[in-house]
């Protein structure tokens, strides 16, 4: 195997084992409630009527900092799975504008398939998730490029 081939196999592996971890800590939800009360803090510190217009224009079903909390994480956790599925492309996508596409498409293609898994939600939910998919690529592609030019 080549060293190319190798960086491969491990970032596919290492990629694999984060969603794994991802997905536990999605499911117990212990991470969210846990990093949850500064976001809380800072919800109590702002207006009420500021908060409750917000968040009654997003499709937020239980306590809203552990809502934003896991919305956060799920962009963060999409731009990853799309820089990960850009590093496991390597140089085979040639163009600058096909591997952004790339890294894009991943992270809505992850969020699309925990979407399915989710089923059935609302529309409202499903299409802000998508939405937190694209956002996370969108970051994605943004620390690829700020990192390249390093």
């Amino acid at each position: 195997m080549t060293p190319k081939t190798i960086w491969r196999v491990v970032l596919a592996v290492a990629g694999a084992a984060f969603c794994l971890l991802a997905f536990r800590l999605a499911f117990t939800r212990s991470f969210e409630y846990a990093v949850a009360q500064p976001v809380r803090s800072f919800l109590h510190s702002l207006p009420t009527p500021l908060v409750v217009s917000v968040l009654s224009h997003l499709p937020v079903n239980e306590e809203p900092a552990a809502w934003i909390v896991r919305k956060l994480a799920s962009i963060v956790f999409f731009g990853i799975v799309g820089v990960v599925v850009r590093g496991i492309a390597g140089g085979r996508v040639r163009s600058a504008s096909k591997r952004a596409w790339l890294v894009v498409i991943a992270a809505v293609a992850m969020s699309a398939a925990i979407e399915i898994y989710e089923w059935p939600e609302a529309i409202g939910e499903e299409a802000f998730d998508l939405g937190c998919g694209a956002v996370g690529g969108a970051i994605g592609v943004f620390a690829l490029r700020l990192f390249r030019r390093l």
